[in-house]
Parts: structure tokens; sequence; C-alpha cells
């Protein structure tokens, strides 16, 4: 458990890097390129995200067998050249049909897809699965660290004004595309050359598409979201959407990431039969997931509009009603992290996640056109929601006889009433203190206080008994 704390801390750190980085960089692009420029990335973004799915296959599938095999240098390094084969062959016939597609989009938006497209590259070289299946999450930190902030760096440099759109588009994808490279030095360490006469990449493609086709989904309907919110509407609205769900996807990959180191855990003692650490594990995470997601998503309901307009400025006007509706997607999809992700995927029971997730993408699909038409630009996020919500629905049903729900839940009760109080406690602030940045952070600082307090006084007796059992003795 010492490594799986470890790698906890590396993860968290870097998670924790990745939530603070962007509110150094996205309120700069925000008032430098504006709604319209960003709102032409969002829109090509979202239209090449359909091809860099597609270009991903093997990625969770290869993690999960190099974890189950990671004590056999001989088999992981079979998965990983029969795997890397097989996505630089299904790569190949993505990039073909990409630039197909580019011939057939608006000239102004070509040289904007090209751009795009190195991304599509990025993701096909990308060999992180593999040393997240040997648990080895230093590496990727420390490569991913770096990379970022050379990207940054680059950002405040090189992007000025809204001409300079295309500068950031190569930004984001070569920054990528060099981040994967980085990982390949490291990989003779940990292979074996090739038995070519062994290799059988093909054995490889079912069960890869059946672990790809559940991810491809959400990722899917959010890029079909922005793709018919482009068509629709004008430009500015996909990069009101976008920024608004880029907000909640930092915070949401913050809250989520003890998950991705415990996936491997998981896997490695859902092959070894130990279902009941892997209850304990699930039990543990979810609520972490809640003492995390909860307070941080009633505190961006009551501060959205002071964060708007401190984040992304006058500009955007408007775009705090998109991210106070979409704070809730922090615990759905939170919640969904815990069921989805750290335990059907895990323990194979693929057929409920991708049940759960089409579910989601044709409630969405059935959905987000009428709620554009009723609500405006603002039906996108209610048609997400609503999806999200029958994607963590379907799944709480579908555990509920090898998972506790029901106690899960209980054991969090305690959170969700401190989470409330300290919301009510910042509506009431609002009123008394008029916009600045220093009343931002004061409100910021007084809901920390008060929700710790909360946490403190309401899990004393749990708090109390931990330390005794741990420490009493030293």
């Amino acid at each position: 458990m010492n490594g799986l704390k470890r790698s906890y801390f590396y993860n968290a750190s870097y998670q924790l890097f990745s939530l603070f980085l962007p509110l150094l960089t996205m309120p700069y692009i925000a008032r430098v390129l504006g709604p319209s420029s960003l709102g032409i990335h969002s829109y090509t973004a979202a239209n090449t995200q359909y091809f860099i799915l597609v270009a991903s296959i093997g990625i969770t599938y290869g993690c999960q067998q190099v974890s189950a095999n990671r004590q056999n240098k001989y088999l992981t390094s079979q998965i990983f050249w029969e795997l890397l084969l097989l996505r630089l062959l299904i790569s190949a016939f993505v990039i073909i049909l990409f630039f197909i597609f580019t011939t057939y989009t608006k000239n102004i938006y070509r040289i904007y897809y090209f751009a795009q497209s190195l991304q599509i590259i990025a993701i096909t070289l990308d060999t992180s699965w593999f040393f997240q299946g040997l648990e080895k999450f230093k590496l990727i930190i420390i490569r991913n660290f770096l990379i970022r902030i050379v990207s940054a760096v680059c950002i405040f440099v090189l992007v000025k004004d809204t001409t300079d759109l295309l500068a950031y588009i190569y930004i984001i994808s070569l920054t990528a595309l060099i981040c994967n490279l980085l990982l390949f030095p490291s990989l003779k360490n940990e292979l074996e050359k090739p038995y070519i006469q062994k290799s059988n990449f093909l054995r490889h493609i079912k069960p890869a598409i059946l672990l790809l086709l559940p991810e491809m989904v959400i990722p899917l309907y959010v890029s079909i979201n922005k793709t018919i919110l482009g068509l629709t509407n004008n430009i500015s609205a996909v990069a009101y959407f976008e920024n608004a769900d880029r907000i909640t996807k930092v915070l949401i990959t913050f809250i989520t990431a003890l998950g991705a180191i415990l996936i491997p855990r998981i896997n490695y003692l859902y092959a070894h039969q130990k279902f009941e650490q892997i209850k304990k594990i699930i039990n543990t995470s979810f609520l972490i997931t809640n003492f995390l997601c909860l307070p941080i998503s009633l505190g961006m309901l009551a501060l959205s509009k002071d964060f708007s307009l401190l984040f992304f400025s006058n500009k955007f006007s408007g775009i705090e009603c998109f991210i106070s509706i979409d704070t809730m997607l922090i615990i759905i999809i939170s919640w969904s992290n815990v069921i989805g992700i750290q335990f059907l995927i895990p323990t194979q029971r693929m057929k409920q996640y991708f049940y759960s997730v089409t579910i989601g993408a044709f409630a969405n699909l059935l959905l987000v056109y009428p709620f554009i038409l009723i609500c405006h630009d603002i039906g996108v996020v209610y048609a997400t929601i609503m999806a999200e919500v029958a994607v963590t629905s379907y799944q709480f049903y579908t555990v509920r006889k090898h998972l506790d729900i029901q106690q899960m839940l209980l054991d969090s009760s305690k959170i969700l009433i401190a989470a409330i109080i300290m919301f009510m406690t910042l509506l009431y602030i609002n009123q008394l203190l008029s916009f600045s940045i220093w009343h931002f952070m004061l409100k910021i600082v007084i809901g920390v206080i008060i929700y710790i307090l909360l946490i403190l006084i309401l899990f004393f007796k749990t708090l109390k008994r931990y330390i005794l059992n741990n420490y009493a003795s030293s």
C-alpha cells in the first residue's frame, strides 16, 4: 500500500498543478483571443476529436493487460509491441480519413484543422498506458510537469492577439506530441525485443474495440454537442460552452486523481480474485471523492458570478450561467468515475459500462437539439447534465448487488451537510461583499475554513479512532 500512497502523492501533486496552471493561462487566452477565435478552436477541436477517439484504440486495454501481467516482462513486452503495431496501422487509416474530411470543410477552417491533426499523431504515439500498467507514475508525471510549464510559457510569449489563434493551436498540438515522444527513451529499460514469429496483433482487435466503444461514447456526445451548437448558433456560443466545460473538467480531473492510480491496482486485485479488497478500495475512493466533489461543486455554484468576471472578464458576459449549471456535473461525473471507471472496467464488467454510456449518449442526442431550441445556447448544458444523470443512475443500478450503494451514500451524508452549510454561508457573504479579487479570495478562504471545521466536528469520533489505531503505539 505504500506504493499506492506514493503513486497517489505524485498523481495528486500533478493534478493540483494541472488545476492551478489553467488559472494562469485560461484567463489570458480568453482576454487575448476572445469568444470568436476561441469558438473556432473549440469547433475544429471538437470535430478533430472524432478521429482522435478512434486513434486512441488500445490505451485502456493495454493498461489493463500490462497491469495483469506486469510480473512477466516477456508478456508485457509482447503486448506492447503488438498493440503499437495495431495502433500505428489504425491511426494511418484515421489520418487519411481526416484529410479527406478536411477537403469538404470551409476554407477558413482548413488551416486550423491541419494544426489540430498533430494531436491524432500524438495520441498514436502515446505510451503512457504501458507505464500506468506498471504503476510507474513518477516518470509520467515529471514529464507532464515539464511539458505543461513549457506550453504555458509558449502561450504567454507567442499568443498576443486574435490573429495568433493558429499559433495557440500549434502550441497545444505540438506539446502533446513532444510530451508523448519523451517517454520512448524510457521504454528500453522496460521492454524486451519483439519476437516477430510469435507476434499476433490481430488477437487484440476485438477486446481493444470492446473497451474503446464505451470510452468513445461520452467524449463523442460532448463533441457532438459542440458541433450542433456551432451549426445552430454563432461560433462564439461554442466558446462559452467549451470554456465552462473546461473549468468543470479541470476540477473533475483533480477530484478523480485517485482513480487514475487505483485502476491498475484494482486490475491486479481482480486478476488474483481479491474481491473484498476491491470493495474496501471503492468504498474509500467514493468517500474521498465526495469529500472533494461536494464542496467544490457547491462552492463554484455560490461563487460562479464572481469567478466568471475575474476569470473571463466582461468579454464573456453571461458565461456564469453556463458555469453555475455545469457545476452539477462535478458531482455526477465524479460518482460515475468511481463506479464506472474504477469498478466496472477493472472488474471486466464492460457490458454494463457500455450500456450505461450508451444510454447517456442516446439521452443526449435526443435532448440536445430540443433543449437548444427551447433554452437557446444554455440548452446544451441541460442536455449534458441529463445524459450524465442517466449514465450514473444506470451504473448505480447495475452494481447494487456488488456494492452497498445505500451505505456508501449514507457514509457521505455528513460531508453533504458540511458542504451545504458552507454553500449557504457563501450565499449570505455574497450579499455583504461587493465584487473584487480580494473579496473573492476572502470568500474562498472563509468557505474552506468553514467546511474543514465542520468536517472535523462531524467526523471527530472517526478521526479519533483512526489516530488511536495508527499512532497510539508509537
